[in-house]
């Protein structure tokens, strides 16, 4: 477990070190994440007496992974509150099957058809959502009526 917290640790320094060269905009903690699950499912991959061993932080840095996604897919879909939690519910279903496909090291088709699930609700989310700036205007609209019908009550 220490190499892969000093992995997680290790690359999210670089990424935070690349910001001010680049103009990457990259959240190190999902970096350093990502980079590590990948890292060691390669590497279970290649030495199968490894498994049980990285068996148990490989889930869980994929799914935080999965959680990760949905959050940040989340801020970019604007739906109602309904529609976001039935949204959630959904992606993160997905998510963990096709982690624990990925995990379990089940079948590449069983694999394929949880990966798809993931990308279809994702795709769903963020094609039937509204975009940014038109959360925006609504928002500045509301706030904008709310303080003109104040202002007209006041005296």
């Amino acid at each position: 477990m220490t190499t892969v917290l000093i992995s997680l640790v290790a690359v999210a320094f670089i990424v935070i070190s690349l910001r001010s060269y680049t103009s990457l905009r990259l959240c190190p903690v999902c970096a350093g994440v990502v980079v590590t699950w990948a890292w060691l499912l390669a590497l279970v991959t290649l030495r199968p007496e490894l498994y049980e061993v990285y068996r148990l932080p490989l889930a869980i840095l994929m799914g935080a992974s999965v959680a990760g996604s949905m959050r940040a897919l989340e801020g970019r879909i604007g739906l109602s509150v309904t529609q976001s939690a039935a949204w959630k519910v959904v992606f993160v279903t997905a998510g963990v099957g096709a982690v624990h496909a990925i995990a379990s090291r089940a079948a590449f088709t069983e694999i394929t058809l949880w990966l798809g699930a993931v990308v279809l609700v994702a795709g769903i989310g963020l094609l039937s959502g509204r975009s940014g700036a038109e959360r925006a205007t609504e928002v500045t609209e509301s706030k904008v009526a709310r303080i003109k019908k104040e202002m007209e009550e006041c005296c």
